[in-house]
């Protein structure tokens, strides 16, 4: 009795994750930031379902598409002081 109320409540509580699939368009080569790791890496292989192999660092990581974010690169500007 006890246990099938404690199942029941169980089951109430749960909720539905929602499904956000990207519509971004990865590529071998990229620059691209692993969220969970808080790493940046370069793709090194795109496979099916949705996985990617990364590099960061020495580590190889197979990632799913919804863990990476693209990584704009900010221009670097030649600011060098003349000497006085």
């Amino acid at each position: 009795m006890l246990r099938e109320s404690f199942i029941t409540d169980k089951k109430k509580n749960v909720k539905e994750k929602k499904v956000v699939t990207q519509n971004v368009d990865f590529s071998v080569g990229e620059e691209v930031l692993v969220k969970t790791m808080n790493q940046n890496g370069k793709i090194l292989k795109i496979m099916p379902n949705n996985r990617i192999q990364v590099q960061t660092g020495i580590l190889k990581l197979v990632v799913s598409t919804d863990d990476i974010v693209k990584i704009q690169k900010k221009k670097q500007t030649n600011s060098k002081t003349s000497p006085h």
